[in-house]
């Protein structure tokens, strides 16, 4: 809530919401946990240093790995075609807009791509945005909200996993694909940094054209981005597993409860 991209949406709204109810809770508060550096920024920036610690949230990882090729039947999808997937809010903030260009871009290049828009409609924003994508209908599935068992079938089928929203607190997405093993494009705007590092996928401005540039390139690189897609895995179950995140917000109530803070 605090970041300008969450800010900007709603702007008079919740700067009353802030100054009147959510400043006080924070003031009251003996700590707070943010989600990426971002967050974490946001928060001292308000005046929180002293009281703010940054842990990243957890995955829910499937308890069997979807048969492959099973999500792909459904949509009638061939098994070869790149499938670009976009899992999470239909929200003015997630800049569907943007990826509604790169794909069509992608697609002049790669006609046999398909598209799919996986999450819930938010302040009905769906009958807003579909229009845009008309030209484009054929290529394009929207699903709705998925369950568990789609949302893994859906990823474990999927070439590349697409975020360009304007601000992301965290974006667990991010992390369900690449525990997928699922090359993902981020954009700047969102904190995932790591991604670059990694190199488990790209980290890109927000523009249509860079977007569409590294699915290509994904796309027409399939061992490399099999590559990215392992170095992912590795990176969702060695640091995103609930195991690794309940030992340190463990860690965080001690020092809490104790009155001695580790930084």
């Amino acid at each position: 809530m605090l970041d300008s991209g969450s800010t900007a949406h709603q702007k008079w709204r919740k700067a009353a919401a802030y100054r009147l109810i959510e400043r006080k809770n924070l003031e009251s508060a003996a700590r707070l946990h943010a989600t990426s550096a971002s967050e974490l920024d946001s928060l001292k920036a308000c005046g929180f240093a002293d009281k703010a610690f940054q842990l990243a949230n957890g995955f829910d990882a499937p308890s069997e790995i979807p048969a492959r090729s099973s999500f792909r039947q459904r949509l009638q999808v061939s098994g070869s075609a790149p499938l670009i997937t976009y899992l999470g809010r239909i929200h003015p903030t997630k800049r569907l807009d943007l990826l509604c260009t790169a794909f069509g871009r992608l697609l002049t290049r790669c006609p046999e791509a398909h598209l799919v828009i996986a999450g819930p409609d938010d302040e009905q924003f769906c009958r807003k945005i579909q229009p845009l994508f008309q030209p484009l209908a054929e290529a394009v599935t929207w699903t709705g909200e998925l369950g568990p068992e789609d949302k893994w079938a859906l990823l474990h089928d999927s070439t590349v996993f697409v975020m360009c929203s304007d601000s992301e607190s965290f974006g667990v997405s991010v992390v369900e694909a690449m525990a997928a093993g699922v090359p993902v494009v981020v954009t700047r705007t969102c904190p995932w940094q790591e991604v670059e590092n990694v190199g488990c996928g790209f980290w890109v401005e927000q523009t249509p054209a860079a977007i569409a540039e590294v699915l290509e390139w994904i796309v027409c690189n399939p061992s490399a981005a099999a590559e990215m897609g392992s170095l992912g895995r590795g990176l969702a179950h060695r640091q995103y597993g609930w195991n690794a995140i309940a030992a340190a917000m463990i860690g965080r109530y001690c020092e809490t409860l104790s009155g001695v803070k580790a930084d």
